[in-house]
């Protein structure tokens, strides 16, 4: 396996010991989805990450926090150029505050912190 792999595995891993639930399916469509040329556009393996790794509300709104805190970690220890860096950080996002689904049901009060 190579590295880019390897730190993709670990990611996964984290996101495990997280409490996520992350299948070896999820863990293969993370591979072929990224083919490492494009692990290094931060916000393409983000948001493929995301989308693969997050399975409920909870998972969604941990996600961005644990992507940043592993991948800091690891370039702090590893000077290699082919990680991701941490998605930009912005306001809470419409899709932030409704959900996944994108239903301001789930969370009724979010819509108001967007104003």
């Amino acid at each position: 396996m190579n590295q880019p792999a390897q730190r993709l595995v670990g990611f996964v891993h984290h996101l495990r010991d997280e409490g996520f639930s992350i299948g070896i399916q999820e863990v293969m469509d993370m591979l072929s989805s990224l083919e490492f040329g494009s692990l290094t556009d931060k916000r393409y393996s983000h948001k493929v990450m995301r989308s693969l790794a997050c399975n409920n509300q909870l998972d969604w709104q941990r996600f961005d926090q644990l992507f940043i805190d592993y991948w800091q970690a690891t370039a702090e220890t590893d000077d290699s150029k082919d990680m991701p860096p941490e998605p930009a950080q912005r306001g809470p996002s419409r899709a932030a505050a409704t959900g996944i689904g994108g239903s301001s049901v789930e969370n009724p009060n979010a819509m108001r912190d967007l104003s």
